[in-house]
């Protein structure tokens, strides 16, 4: 479910926000560099053309409308990666992403 509220942390970066409690982890650290590529790949199938690395306060208001898209497909894939039940909801995302770009 994308909500329709913007619940977002303002001062992080875009990939905390994405990531925000389930932090990939290298050890005991916060593992970066995957969080950064699987932020983009997130962002590349969604054809999102935002840097995971920016700051939330700086986005326009329909980029902060794609992270959460974003958001909602980062638990999507981390539940669901390989089940075909779930590609019918992937490409409402999809759709719903490209659709909330267009207007922006």
């Amino acid at each position: 479910m994308v909500h329709q509220e913007l619940n977002q942390v303002l001062q992080c970066t875009v990939m905390d926000n994405i990531w925000l409690g389930r932090y990939p982890k290298k050890g005991l650290f916060v593992d970066h560099d995957k969080m950064y590529r699987d932020t983009k790949e997130i962002f590349k199938e969604l054809d999102i053309d935002i840097d995971p690395r920016v700051k939330v306060n700086t986005l326009s208001v329909s980029q902060m409308q794609m992270l959460e898209i974003a958001k909602a497909f980062s638990y999507d894939a981390n539940r669901h990666h390989g089940r075909t039940d779930v590609v019918t909801d992937r490409k409402r995302l999809i759709t719903f992403s490209q659709s909330s770009k267009a207007k922006g």
